[in-house]
């Protein structure tokens, strides 16, 4: 497989993922665009359905029309994935990226450029599942997450400059360090493209969902619990809650669900990942039918 070189597909076509071009007045270049990111297992797209309605729901937002069906986008995700199978290590599964902009205009009207792309997962994350250390979370100072009434958190718009500036901020003090935003009454939001839970006596809290991307991963989490029989509660709560929380956990399409250790230094817990969290992931694992732990820690010495 070494001549093969990973596929995507662009307007239309499958492509070289190197061939891809956008135009320079394509409006993804001043961020007019929206995305989702998914992931698969075994080699199958998890909760697709989910993903690309998110990504519609995003369009419809923005007003962007994609110039395809749900069903037709579906398809073509899954072709790229199949296109690309062949490149993959044994065990290893792909993250795929879904782009669709508002395009470029002309005389003629502006239609859509949509591209569908398959990247390697971030391995190098494994060293979180060791037990040894877990994600180091401080909070932006400065920069708070955009409200709902300026610019919906839920939407999945490419336009990353508010987080961007919260991670600048947060990476300065700690280059480790991941940026957790608060809004601006002063509560959770969410992570820089992640979100943010936090365990206290047996129950799992995740931050109102108004305030920051309604994740697919978020929504997995929730579901376990439930179906462990974990209390879940979606609510406003601030930096008091998660300093004296039991454990806490980040989520995100290509994480899973990965321990905190500290926020803004303040250690949460004596186990990582904490009791809660180790129960999550193995309903994580028994659902997608693979060791999602261990195939992180297959890579840890990459």
């Amino acid at each position: 497989m070494a001549d093969q070189v990973r596929v995507a597909y662009f307007n239309g076509k499958y492509v070289p993922e190197a061939e891809v071009m956008f135009h320079y007045k394509d409006s993804i270049i001043m961020g007019d665009s929206v995305f989702d990111t998914s992931r698969t297992y075994s080699g199958e797209l998890f909760k697709i359905d989910s993903h690309v309605d998110r990504l519609f729901r995003s369009a419809q937002y923005t007003g962007i029309e994609p110039g395809l069906s749900r069903d037709e986008f579906k398809e073509i995700m899954k072709e790229t994935v199949k296109r690309n199978l062949p490149l993959l290590a044994k065990g290893d599964d792909w993250w795929v990226n879904s782009r669709v902009s508002r395009g470029v205009r002309t005389e003629e009207g502006q239609k859509a450029s949509v591209l569908v792309e398959c990247h390697p997962l971030p391995w190098d994350r494994a060293k979180y599942y060791t037990g040894k250390e877990g994600v180091v979370v401080m909070t932006a100072g400065s920069v708070r997450r955009t409200p709902p009434w300026a610019l919906s958190p839920q939407a999945k718009i490419s336009n990353y400059m508010n987080e961007r500036l919260a991670d600048m901020e947060v990476k300065a003090k700690n280059p480790d360090a991941w940026a957790l935003m608060l809004n601006e009454e002063g509560n959770v939001a969410e992570g820089t493209g992640w979100n943010f839970f936090i365990v206290k006596d047996g129950a799992v809290y995740a931050p109102e969902a108004r305030w920051g991307l309604f994740g697919i991963s978020r929504e997995t989490v929730l579901e376990l619990a439930r179906g462990l029989g974990i209390p879940t509660y979606e609510k406003d709560f601030g930096i008091f809650e998660v300093y004296t929380a039991d454990e806490a956990m980040v989520t995100g399409t290509s994480t899973c669900m990965l321990p905190v250790e500290t926020v803004n230094g303040n250690k949460l817990g004596d186990q990582l990942p904490g009791p809660i969290t180790t129960r999550l992931l193995q309903a994580l694992s028994d659902r997608v039918g693979i060791d999602v732990v261990e195939q992180y820690l297959r890579h840890l010495n990459d």
